[in-house]
């Protein structure tokens, strides 16, 4: 009898263990799932529109200059090429193609050894003067940059109310301006708001671009998650919401560049 026992607690644990087995593996995936969708991050765009040409990429079939090509120069802001920011000296991010291209498109008759980006922030109300202007060497790669305002009290600080205009421009032929690749946008600083301020106060670091990006605020939205993947280079879903944030405004050609 007691055989017969032992033998039926066997049998009935193994008929039990790949249900056992089977529910630890659908509360693992589950539990994946509900990760997925914690890390899944998408920006709500302002109703607010500019003119302006964020990608330097094929027109209407044709190009705007020699210079114009798949891999272009891409400003980092939204479909409505105007991006909402809190900061005093907010960050800028832009797409730069990588110099073996330039060089291999042959933009120019004249390519100088040295291949200079220009970045010019100007006034709205002024247009013939520009807040800040800085240059920099073009990197041999391709990639993803994040361009700083000083803020040692060089330059005023962004006027809340106020937009202004960002160009971002590589010189191909520096004695022919009309060869630069460039692309432009527009910035505008707002007030900030109780109810985002008490967000922010209440909820963790890591979850600041999710309340930006829900806010459209769209500088600190970019800046918060470009600080948490330089802070955090192995933590996969601060790479994964850099690449929603991206997708969401339709700049899914750079969402994968390295940054």
């Amino acid at each position: 009898m007691k055989l017969n026992f032992h033998l039926t607690i066997l049998a009935t644990i193994a008929l039990l263990t790949p249900i056992c087995l089977t529910s630890v593996v659908n509360a693992e995936i589950e539990i994946s799932q509900q990760e997925v969708i914690a890390q899944n991050i998408k920006f709500q765009t302002p109703e607010i529109r500019e003119q302006g040409d964020r990608m330097n990429t094929a027109v209407n079939g044709g190009t705007r200059n020699r210079c114009a090509f798949k891999d272009g120069l891409t400003a980092l802001i939204p479909e409505t090429n105007i991006g909402l920011t809190l900061a005093e000296y907010p960050k800028f991010f832009v797409y730069l193609p990588a110099l073996e291209v330039l060089k291999k498109d042959r933009c120019s008759d004249f390519l100088p050894e040295e291949i200079r980006v220009e970045f010019d922030l100007g006034d709205e109300a002024d247009k013939s003067k520009s807040v800040y202007v800085t240059e920099f060497k073009l990197p041999n790669t391709k990639g993803i940059i994040r361009i700083d305002l000083p803020d040692d009290g060089s330059i005023p600080v962004l006027a809340v109310g106020q937009k202004y205009q960002w160009v971002v421009s590589i010189v191909i032929d520096p004695f022919d301006r009309s060869k630069d690749m460039y692309v432009y946008g527009w910035i505008k600083r707002i007030e900030t708001f109780p109810t985002l301020l008490q967000q922010l106060k209440t909820t963790t670091l890591d979850n600041h671009p999710k309340v930006y990006a829900e806010a459209g605020i769209w500088h600190e939205t970019l800046d918060s998650l470009a600080t948490l993947r330089q802070s955090n280079p192995n933590n996969s879903t601060f790479l994964i919401q850099w690449q929603d944030i991206l997708k969401s405004v339709g700049l899914e050609t750079v969402a994968d560049a390295p940054y």
